[in-house]
């Protein structure tokens, strides 16, 4: 299963990190896992990606808070580093 730390999503354009989410909200490819989709929302957004702010509020509702929680922290975390407080 590829991961956010498994790509250099550090060097990903914001289009290739909005279709990982695709693939991983939908299961294309994957086992669907909505964190995981959350978590590369997430940076896609912070860089400006309007899609992905949109996407992202959309795959909130068929997650509960803590998955929520835990994809954010996760995506603070390779954004920012282990320096990230956590919740």
């Amino acid at each position: 299963m590829l991961l956010p730390g498994d790509i250099e999503w550090s060097k990903a354009d914001n289009e290739t990190l909005f279709d990982m989410s695709l693939k991983y909200a939908n299961g294309e490819g994957v086992e669907s896992n909505y964190v995981i989709a959350h978590i590369f929302l997430n940076i896609a957004s912070s860089r400006g990606c309007q899609r992905s702010v949109e996407y992202r509020k959309e795959l909130a509702f068929d997650m509960d808070q803590k998955d929520i929680a835990k994809a954010q922290k996760i995506a603070r975390e390779l954004l920012f580093g282990s320096k990230t407080k956590p919740n």
